[in-house]
Formats: structure tokens, C-alpha cells, sequence
């Protein structure tokens, strides 16, 4: 540091000898900069204040804060779990869900979904009800698994008829709170990306036969900031 320090006062010499010698032209030049920078400026100004440069997130989930909260996902994803919701695409987000688990289960009309249900020793953030089959839910971005988690989610439900478990995490990992063989070979496992592209596959199959939704469109994006995927 001393011999770097020692050769500060040489470097410097050497600059300003050469600023000294720099061609009269040169000040001209540096105006001319002042000038130009100027004008970048108030181009600049004038496109922010048009709202044309912009920064920050555009989807209403992360405006809000929400885009990594595991509670306002399961609320979006009931919603479009549900073939009757006002998303206008069916079944067909749900039946791409449903793909992920193993062969194809009857939808129906009659077919709903719910947040939060607890049982005995657990509390699954999602659960579709089919006619004859149940898919329950556990969702993570942010928060870990706590213990036990995924045992006690299929202990409380593998008694119910044609019951199938999702794990959606942002890797598509498997759950790591399972203490059973029969446990961990029962839960799927799905990333978040995934379910955009599942979402994104039933808006394409939709076509012009649903109506155009915001709430879809916003949920699209959210899900692409979330998986820093880009959005189409």
C-alpha cells in the first residue's frame, strides 16, 4: 500500500501535464458535451413524466406485496382450479394441474376447490373436490416445511377415495418432511414455472372462446416475476 501510495503524486503529475497540453479544440468539445447532456436530460424528463421510462414491478401482486406469499397464490389458484370461475377457461387449467399427478380424473361442473382446510394433525393450503377424487395442495415459496409437514398432510388424507397430493415449490423439488415410503412416493412434485406454463398452455387452448380477464393476465405476470421468467 506505502509503494502504491508513494506513486500517487507521479500519476497525477502525469494527468494534469497531459490535461495542460490537451489541443485548444478540446475545451470546445467539453461545451459541446454540457450541451448535449442537457438536452439528454430533458428528453429524459419529458419521457418519465409521460410515463414511457419506467421501473419497479407492472403486476398488481408485487405492487402489493404479495407476489411471494403462499396465501395469495393458493387464492389465485383456487380460483382458477374452479371450472365455473370467472377466469373463463374451465377446466382446462385444472385438468393441467391434474396431468402433473398421473392419468386423467373426471371434471365436472360440481367441481370445487377450497383454501385452508385443516384436519386432525394438518392443514392443507389448497384442496380440489372432484366427484370422486380429491387433489390436496401444498405450496412454498419462501417458507420451509415444517416438521413432519408433508406425513401429516398424507396421514389426514390418504384414507379419502382417489385422493392425489401436489407439492408446488419454485424448483420442483420433493418434500423433505415425509418419514414414509408410502408418503414420499405419493406426493407430486411441481415448479412454479410449471404452473405458468399450465396456466399459459389452457389460455392458448381458450383462445377466443374466453373473455379477455385482467385477473389472468395480472396472475401471468405475477407468476413470471416470480419465476423470473419473461413475460410473453
Amino acid at each position: 500500500m506505502a509503494l502504491e501510495t508513494a506513486a500517487w503524486p507521479r500519476t497525477f503529475s502525469v494527468l494534469a501535464e497531459k490535461w495542460r497540453n490537451l489541443p485548444a479544440t478540446s475545451s470546445v468539445d467539453v461545451v459541446e458535451w454540457r450541451s448535449r447532456f442537457a438536452v439528454m436530460k430533458a428528453e429524459h424528463d419529458r419521457l418519465r413524466l409521460q410515463g414511457r421510462w419506467t421501473h419497479g414491478p407492472a403486476d398488481l401482486m408485487s405492487i402489493c406485496g404479495f407476489h411471494r406469499k403462499e396465501l395469495a397464490h393458493g387464492s389465485a389458484l383456487r380460483w382458477l382450479c374452479d371450472p365455473t370461475g370467472s377466469h373463463g377457461l374451465g377446466d382446462r387449467f385444472l385438468v393441467g394441474l391434474i396431468r402433473a399427478t398421473g392419468e386423467p380424473l373426471e371434471v365436472s361442473s360440481d367441481t370445487t376447490a377450497e383454501t385452508e382446510i385443516s384436519r386432525e394433525r394438518s392443514r392443507a393450503d389448497l384442496v380440489v373436490y372432484g366427484d370422486r377424487w380429491k387433489l390436496v395442495m401444498e405450496l412454498k415459496i419462501d417458507a420451509i416445511e415444517s416438521e413432519r409437514q408433508c406425513q401429516r398432510l398424507y396421514e389426514d388424507w390418504r384414507m379419502d377415495r382417489g385422493v392425489r397430493w401436489l407439492f408446488i415449490t419454485l424448483s420442483g423439488r420433493a418434500p423433505v418432511t415425509t418419514t414414509t415410503e408410502q408418503a414420499a412416493l405419493a406426493w407430486h412434485r411441481l415448479s412454479w414455472s410449471r404452473v405458468l406454463s399450465v396456466l399459459d398452455d389452457a389460455v392458448q387452448a381458450a383462445g377466443e372462446e374466453a373473455p379477455e380477464v385482467t385477473a389472468v393476465a395480472e396472475y401471468r405476470r405475477s407468476l413470471s416475476r416470480l419465476t423470473k421468467r419473461r413475460w410473453k
